[in-house]
């Protein structure tokens, strides 16, 4: 599943300071013989659209030998809170002798807190979770409809991308009121989750 083209252009590197968090991860769904649920292959910082399209072979090779799967956050980090945060972090593992701990820490930084003024949430939406006897293309652009009103009420710039997952679509939105999206839907809000760049 190829995501690349979809999420290239929604990414924005205008301030210096941001950088996407790109993980790659081999889970247990995909790999059943694996004693963990999900073990972290590589985190890829990409702070330039040339970064993005440089890695993109590399990355997909490396998910494709791994048989594993590419995330990308959509909300961006800050290289100085991310670097501040892995100080904090690293000081905490010394004190406390944790030292297999701080080999992770830049990672850990990036993955604690977004910098993004712009903020994206992801509805996430299962297939197999649609209510039998619902159309399923009907079920999401009713959701579509009701989450770019609710966007509007909250006056933000409506945003609505589909990006396919292996179980169903992320569905990338502005944030909205959740009380009145609970209203009528059950699927899960990500405020901060990744979504899938690539996976074999």
């Amino acid at each position: 599943m190829d995501n690349y083209k979809i999420i290239r252009d929604i990414l924005d590197f205008e301030d210096s300071d941001h950088f996407y968090f790109l993980q790659i991860l081999k889970r247990r769904k995909d790999n059943p013989n694996m004693s963990k649920d999900m073990v972290p292959i590589m985190d890829f910082y990409i702070d330039s659209m040339n970064k993005f399209n440089s890695t993109e072979n590399i990355i997909k090779t490396i998910c494709n030998v791994e048989n594993a799967r590419a995330y990308l956050r959509l909300n961006r980090r800050s290289k100085i809170r991310t670097a501040k945060d892995s100080l904090m972090l690293l000081t905490g593992y010394v004190i406390s002798d944790q030292y297999d701990a701080a080999k992770s820490v830049y990672s850990s930084a990036a993955g604690r807190n977004h910098s993004d003024n712009n903020k994206k949430w992801i509805i996430d939406v299962d297939w197999e979770d649609i209510p039998n006897g619902i159309d399923s293309t009907f079920y999401l652009d009713s959701m579509i409809s009701k989450v770019t009103e609710l966007m509007i009420e909250a006056n933000k710039e409506p945003l609505v991308i589909k990006i396919p997952t292996k179980n169903g679509v992320h569905i990338i939105t502005r944030p909205f009121r959740l009380d009145k999206f609970r209203e009528i839907y059950k699927e899960t809000i990500q405020k901060d989750n990744p979504t899938l760049l690539y996976s074999k």
